[in-house]
């Protein structure tokens, strides 16, 4: 008999897909809880590290979308495929390491909250 277990990463996805449905329906059926009018950005990030790695899962998930990925800013050490639904903003990122290493420096001089 095959194996009847859900992987984890699975059953992870199923709960974030779950909270989100449960959150658009609440505000649904709640009009004053307040949302942004401008609506919002959802960041997803790469789970490969490597510059070389991060950037193809990127393309991956670019491919998905039916988007280009690309540097956003350009230069700026994220690469990114994005996808607007609505007012909501999907971001798949991958944070080159120069850049973590620059947000780590500036976190560590109080520089960024």
């Amino acid at each position: 008999m095959p194996d009847a277990r859900i992987p984890a990463q699975l059953l992870s996805r199923d709960q974030v897909i779950g909270g989100l449905r449960q959150l658009a329906d609440y505000l649904d059926h709640h009009p004053g809880v307040p949302v942004d009018e401008h609506g919002w950005d959802l960041l997803v990030f790469a789970r490969e590290d490597r510059e070389e790695t991060g950037r193809a899962e990127v393309e991956q998930v670019a491919a998905v979308l039916g988007v280009r990925a690309g540097d956003d800013p350009p230069g700026g050490g994220l690469y990114a495929a994005t996808r607007t639904f609505g007012r909501i903003t999907y971001h798949f990122i991958h944070l080159a390491a120069r850049r973590a290493a620059t947000v780590a420096e500036a976190q560590g001089r109080g520089l960024t909250s």
